[in-house]
Protein backbone atom coordinates (compact mmCIF):
# COMPACT_ATOMS: atom_id res chain seq x y z
CA UNK A 1 0.00 0.00 0.00
CA UNK A 2 3.03 2.09 0.09
CA UNK A 3 2.25 3.50 3.24
CA UNK A 4 -0.41 5.28 2.58
CA UNK A 5 -2.60 5.48 6.23
CA UNK A 6 -5.51 3.62 6.19
CA UNK A 7 -8.39 3.31 8.66
CA UNK A 8 -11.63 2.07 9.61
CA UNK A 9 -14.88 4.18 11.83
CA UNK A 10 -18.11 2.80 12.02
CA UNK A 11 -19.68 5.88 13.67
CA UNK A 12 -23.48 5.60 12.24
CA UNK A 13 -23.23 9.13 11.46
CA UNK A 14 -20.90 8.95 8.91
CA UNK A 15 -23.78 8.15 6.63
CA UNK A 16 -24.42 11.48 6.89
CA UNK A 17 -21.28 12.34 5.63
CA UNK A 18 -20.61 10.15 2.69
CA UNK A 19 -20.56 12.68 -0.08
CA UNK A 20 -18.01 15.07 1.82
CA UNK A 21 -16.04 12.17 2.99
CA UNK A 22 -15.97 10.84 -0.73
CA UNK A 23 -15.12 14.47 -1.79
CA UNK A 24 -12.49 15.06 0.94
CA UNK A 25 -10.89 11.74 0.34
CA UNK A 26 -10.87 10.81 -3.64
CA UNK A 27 -10.17 7.49 -3.35
CA UNK A 28 -12.10 6.29 -0.23
CA UNK A 29 -13.50 3.87 0.07
CA UNK A 30 -17.34 3.10 1.57
CA UNK A 31 -18.30 -0.60 3.25
CA UNK A 32 -21.95 -0.39 3.89
CA UNK A 33 -23.21 -3.02 6.18
CA UNK A 34 -26.82 -4.16 5.73
CA UNK A 35 -28.34 -6.05 8.01
CA UNK A 36 -32.09 -7.43 8.85
CA UNK A 37 -33.82 -4.15 9.38
CA UNK A 38 -35.79 -5.72 12.25
CA UNK A 39 -32.76 -7.61 13.69
CA UNK A 40 -30.76 -4.38 13.46
CA UNK A 41 -33.34 -1.90 14.96
CA UNK A 42 -34.34 -5.12 17.81
CA UNK A 43 -30.40 -4.97 18.44
CA UNK A 44 -30.36 -1.12 18.96
CA UNK A 45 -33.92 -1.49 21.11
CA UNK A 46 -32.49 -3.58 23.84
CA UNK A 47 -29.10 -1.82 24.32
CA UNK A 48 -28.97 1.04 26.48
CA UNK A 49 -27.48 4.20 24.30
CA UNK A 50 -28.10 7.40 25.82
CA UNK A 51 -25.33 8.31 28.66
CA UNK A 52 -21.25 8.09 27.37
CA UNK A 53 -20.26 8.17 24.49
CA UNK A 54 -23.63 6.82 22.75
CA UNK A 55 -25.67 9.55 24.40
CA UNK A 56 -27.89 11.26 22.03
CA UNK A 57 -29.26 7.94 21.17
CA UNK A 58 -32.58 8.88 22.32
CA UNK A 59 -34.16 7.24 18.92
CA UNK A 60 -33.36 3.78 20.49
CA UNK A 61 -36.18 3.94 23.17
CA UNK A 62 -38.87 4.40 21.41
CA UNK A 63 -39.96 1.74 18.20
CA UNK A 64 -41.61 4.18 16.18
CA UNK A 65 -38.17 6.40 16.60
CA UNK A 66 -35.88 3.36 15.70
CA UNK A 67 -38.73 2.66 12.63
CA UNK A 68 -38.20 6.18 11.56
CA UNK A 69 -34.78 6.71 12.24
CA UNK A 70 -33.45 3.33 10.34
CA UNK A 71 -35.94 4.24 6.96
CA UNK A 72 -34.24 7.67 6.89
CA UNK A 73 -30.56 5.84 7.04
CA UNK A 74 -31.60 3.29 4.68
CA UNK A 75 -33.23 6.27 1.90
CA UNK A 76 -29.68 8.22 2.78
CA UNK A 77 -27.41 5.13 1.80
CA UNK A 78 -29.98 4.47 -1.22
CA UNK A 79 -29.51 8.12 -2.44
CA UNK A 80 -25.20 7.69 -1.89
CA UNK A 81 -25.54 4.55 -3.65
CA UNK A 82 -27.72 6.03 -6.45
CA UNK A 83 -25.12 9.13 -7.25
CA UNK A 84 -21.64 7.59 -6.22
CA UNK A 85 -19.50 6.76 -8.97
CA UNK A 86 -19.61 2.57 -9.50
CA UNK A 87 -17.13 1.07 -7.08
CA UNK A 88 -17.29 3.43 -5.06
CA UNK A 89 -19.24 1.65 -1.90
CA UNK A 90 -19.50 -1.59 -1.39
CA UNK A 91 -22.71 -3.01 0.33
CA UNK A 92 -22.45 -6.48 2.58
CA UNK A 93 -25.17 -8.48 3.80
CA UNK A 94 -24.27 -9.14 7.71
CA UNK A 95 -26.06 -12.89 7.29
CA UNK A 96 -24.26 -13.75 4.31
CA UNK A 97 -20.73 -12.63 6.13
CA UNK A 98 -21.94 -14.71 9.44
CA UNK A 99 -22.39 -17.26 6.30
CA UNK A 100 -19.46 -17.01 4.74
CA UNK A 101 -16.75 -15.24 6.73
CA UNK A 102 -13.83 -16.05 4.26
CA UNK A 103 -14.99 -15.44 1.32
CA UNK A 104 -17.10 -11.93 2.26
CA UNK A 105 -13.73 -10.80 4.11
CA UNK A 106 -11.62 -11.59 1.22
CA UNK A 107 -13.97 -9.87 -0.91
CA UNK A 108 -14.16 -6.68 1.70
CA UNK A 109 -10.22 -6.88 1.83
CA UNK A 110 -9.19 -6.59 -1.84
CA UNK A 111 -11.76 -3.82 -2.23
CA UNK A 112 -10.03 -1.89 0.30
CA UNK A 113 -7.00 -2.74 -1.76
CA UNK A 114 -5.50 -4.05 1.42
CA UNK A 115 -3.06 -7.26 0.86
CA UNK A 116 -4.82 -10.20 3.02
CA UNK A 117 -4.08 -11.36 6.43
CA UNK A 118 -5.19 -14.73 8.00
CA UNK A 119 -5.55 -12.53 11.31
CA UNK A 120 -8.67 -10.84 9.68
CA UNK A 121 -10.36 -14.43 10.34
CA UNK A 122 -9.10 -14.04 13.85
CA UNK A 123 -10.07 -10.26 14.82
CA UNK A 124 -11.61 -11.99 18.11
CA UNK A 125 -7.86 -12.56 19.08
CA UNK A 126 -7.03 -9.13 18.95
CA UNK A 127 -5.84 -7.44 21.93
CA UNK A 128 -6.94 -3.54 21.01
CA UNK A 129 -9.12 -2.09 23.51
CA UNK A 130 -13.17 -1.49 22.39
CA UNK A 131 -15.47 0.95 24.14
CA UNK A 132 -18.50 0.03 21.98
CA UNK A 133 -21.45 -1.51 23.00
CA UNK A 134 -19.96 -4.61 20.48
CA UNK A 135 -17.43 -5.17 23.23
CA UNK A 136 -18.74 -8.79 24.27
CA UNK A 137 -18.96 -9.62 20.44
CA UNK A 138 -16.10 -8.37 19.07
CA UNK A 139 -14.18 -11.05 21.37
CA UNK A 140 -15.95 -13.87 20.08
CA UNK A 141 -15.34 -15.62 16.86
CA UNK A 142 -18.52 -14.32 14.69
CA UNK A 143 -21.56 -16.52 15.68
CA UNK A 144 -25.35 -16.60 13.89
CA UNK A 145 -27.31 -16.28 17.22
CA UNK A 146 -28.01 -13.16 16.85
CA UNK A 147 -29.60 -13.05 13.46
CA UNK A 148 -33.33 -14.18 14.37
CA UNK A 149 -32.77 -13.16 18.41
CA UNK A 150 -35.83 -11.22 17.99
CA UNK A 151 -37.97 -13.87 16.49
CA UNK A 152 -38.73 -14.99 20.11
CA UNK A 153 -40.09 -10.92 21.02
CA UNK A 154 -41.97 -10.82 18.30
CA UNK A 155 -45.39 -10.09 19.48
CA UNK A 156 -44.11 -7.25 21.99
CA UNK A 157 -41.96 -5.81 18.27
CA UNK A 158 -44.89 -5.43 16.15
CA UNK A 159 -44.01 -1.66 15.53
CA UNK A 160 -40.62 -2.48 14.04
CA UNK A 161 -41.71 -5.84 12.61
CA UNK A 162 -44.75 -3.54 10.64
CA UNK A 163 -42.77 -0.64 10.43
CA UNK A 164 -39.96 -2.43 8.74
CA UNK A 165 -40.97 -5.67 6.79
CA UNK A 166 -40.79 -4.37 3.25
CA UNK A 167 -36.93 -3.18 4.01
CA UNK A 168 -35.33 -6.51 4.01
CA UNK A 169 -35.26 -8.10 0.47
CA UNK A 170 -34.49 -4.31 -0.99
CA UNK A 171 -31.33 -5.35 -4.14
CA UNK A 172 -28.30 -3.46 -3.35
CA UNK A 173 -26.11 -3.19 -6.51
CA UNK A 174 -23.09 -1.73 -4.85
CA UNK A 175 -23.31 -5.86 -3.13
CA UNK A 176 -22.04 -6.26 -6.94
CA UNK A 177 -18.13 -6.25 -6.43
CA UNK A 178 -16.29 -5.43 -8.79
CA UNK A 179 -18.59 -3.39 -10.26
CA UNK A 180 -20.26 -4.02 -13.84
CA UNK A 181 -17.80 -0.69 -15.47
CA UNK A 182 -15.13 -3.38 -15.71
CA UNK A 183 -12.40 -1.81 -14.23
CA UNK A 184 -12.97 -3.50 -10.74
CA UNK A 185 -12.88 -0.24 -8.62
CA UNK A 186 -9.19 -0.11 -8.86
CA UNK A 187 -7.67 2.86 -7.19
CA UNK A 188 -4.61 4.51 -8.05
CA UNK A 189 -2.94 4.86 -4.58
CA UNK A 190 -0.69 7.31 -6.50
CA UNK A 191 -2.79 10.06 -6.91
CA UNK A 192 -3.58 10.01 -3.26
Amino acid sequence: DGGKPRWADKNLGNSKMVGVITLAIPHARIVHTVRSAVATTFSMYTQHFTQGSAAGRWFTCQQWSLVAHYRAQHDMMKHWEAVLPPGRMLTVRYEELVGGQEELTRKIVAYAGLEWEDECLDFHKSKRSVSTASLAQVRKPIYNSSIEAWRRYESRVQTLVEGLKDLDDVEWPSSRWPPPSGDGGVVNNEAN
